[in-house]
């Protein structure tokens, strides 16, 4: 896969960024970044998704210089995926195929309260900010939706294209396959 740029997004309360996921391979060792909104891989007011193989590669949310939610399993490889995370109230939330992941130690669902006032950012899919730590497939449908935290319980992804809410500003981007 080579990485992409999805388009600038600004401070917001509300924020849904999903995307559909196909990994045609899980990491051996290390880490894969699905999503980096960091500046030349620098920790601060950004967040970053990530499989890392000590952590049996769950989908890992991190911020601000630490793990907060991961994915119950890993993905499964050769099968596409929907991932969503959803901030609403101040609560982020993460879901693999539209059921809440937990805390990375917990095992159950869990809600992340997040005051994070996130910076301006040039999100990048596959890879980090600077090109490395790839993953090994694909990613799809990735939709932004500023102003409104769409999912905030389990939920069925969606089955077709994704559209625009009718109630939030989106900026649909699509990585050919």
């Amino acid at each position: 896969m080579s990485a992409f740029a999805a388009p600038r997004y600004n401070r917001v309360p509300a924020v849904t960024i999903e995307f559909w996921l196909r990994l045609t391979a899980l990491p051996s060792s290390g880490f894969a970044i699905i999503l980096d909104t960091r500046t030349g891989g620098a920790n601060g007011n950004h967040l970053v998704l990530y499989m890392e193989a000590s952590f049996g590669n769950k989908i890992i949310f991190y911020n601000s210089g630490s793990p907060h939610l991961g994915t119950a399993a890993a993905p499964s490889t050769d099968v596409w995926h929907h991932v969503a995370v959803s901030r609403a109230s101040g609560v982020t939330r993460m879901f693999l195929d539209g059921t809440q992941s937990d805390t990375l130690y917990s095992g159950t669902p869990t809600d992340y309260t997040d005051s994070m006032d996130y910076e301006p950012c040039q999100p990048v899919f596959g890879s980090d900010s600077t090109g490395k730590n790839q993953i090994a497939g694909y990613i799809d449908e990735v939709r932004f939706t500023k102003g409104e935290g769409l999912y905030t319980a389990d939920f069925t992804p969606p089955s077709s294209v994704l559209s625009p809410p009718e109630t939030a500003t989106s900026e649909p981007t699509r990585k050919a396959r």
